[in-house]
């Protein structure tokens, strides 16, 4: 599984209120992953793929019926889309808004890759899920899908209807709900995802263009940009190996093999960003060790040897050192 993704959490929230869940609900909706219910709610930023991936498999088997990503879709709309949307609503045509969110998709999401081509006569947005294809793909898919319905009928209004639509996808058994959130002509099983309107469309003005707040949202954009595409760091990749290795012990040199990189060059590169790896370790088994007092009855002996610590005295000298009290104070 991928583990330099991250999704912004707003999607994963809309997704539970789609679902109108209950705080119990919610337990399961957050099932194996490494997110309580209020951090869920009350987080900032993004999630990363293993714990997106998660959430929508758990969905999936919550709601038995089908088409949940084409629901989702219809909810995420230019209005959730952050600072991308912003940029895009501001831009003066159609075409530039559809530049703007095509550029800064990675900001808000990080499974498709977006692509848009001019020709003669029209407009082709062509998209790609990157991620295992699997059902939770599928649920992207619907979901990318509808999204991009939805911002086109803010760009261009009534004539969304004028869209057509190919998808790679063998027509399903519930087509009609694809017809339901797909205006316009949809084709199944064709060799690749795209949407196509004319070119002309992409003249339109968009009826909330702003120059001053187009400028001010590209250039937070550009910002969250540059900051995501540092943050693929090899401090990220590794705290990514480390978190998914659950606690188990994993040596500098095991994920040196994994990062395909010498044990040396991780530790150098590592250093270079300002951290140890046993700065890494230590960071990763301090969250592990608050998550398994917050969700679990585990008794803290069994907490110390989940994340590494076969020596409990040893245990509770970091546990200190981490919360500034022993594990027996800790809140349960």
């Amino acid at each position: 599984m991928r583990d330099d993704l991250v999704f912004s959490v707003d999607y994963s929230r809309i997704l539970a209120g789609v679902m109108t869940l209950s705080p119990d609900q919610l337990s399961l909706l957050l099932e194996g992953t490494s997110l309580s219910p209020r951090q869920f709610m009350e987080m900032e930023g993004y999630i990363n793929w293993a714990d997106q991936h998660r959430i929508i498999a758990n969905a999936l088997r919550m709601t038995p019926a089908p088409g949940l990503g084409l629901m989702a879709g219809e909810r995420y709309s230019l209005m959730t889309h952050g600072l991308a949307g912003v940029a895009a609503m501001a831009c003066p045509t159609v075409l530039a808004g559809m530049q703007t969110l095509i550029r800064y998709q990675p900001t808000r999401a990080q499974f498709a890759r977006l692509a848009l081509e001019t020709t003669a006569r029209q407009l082709i947005l062509t998209f790609e899920i990157t991620v295992e294809q699997d059902a939770v793909a599928v649920f992207l898919l619907e979901a990318l899908l509808v999204s991009l319905m939805s911002s086109l009928r803010f760009l261009i209004g009534d004539h969304v209807q004028q869209v057509a639509v190919d998808l790679t996808l063998p027509e399903p058994d519930y087509n009609e709900q694809y017809r339901r959130h797909v205006p316009g002509g949809i084709r199944f099983s064709q060799p690749q995802n795209r949407v196509t309107l004319p070119l002309e469309y992409g003249q339109i003005p968009v009826p909330t263009r702003d120059s001053n707040i187009q400028r001010w949202a590209v250039q937070q954009c550009e910002q969250q940009f540059q900051r995501l595409q540092q943050a693929t760091t090899f401090t990220a990749r590794t705290l990514a190996i480390l978190r998914q290795s659950s606690g188990q012990p994993t040596s500098q040199d095991q994920i040196a093999f994994m990062l395909n990189v010498s044990p040396r060059t991780l530790l150098r590169r590592l250093k270079e960003e300002g951290v140890t790896y046993k700065q890494l370790v230590d960071e990763e088994q301090k969250r592990l060790a608050q998550y398994y007092l917050d969700h679990t009855g585990l008794t803290v002996e069994t907490i110390a040897e989940h994340i590494g610590y076969h020596d409990l005295s040893s245990f509770r000298r970091a546990f200190k050192r981490w919360f500034g009290m022993l594990p027996s104070h800790y809140p349960r």
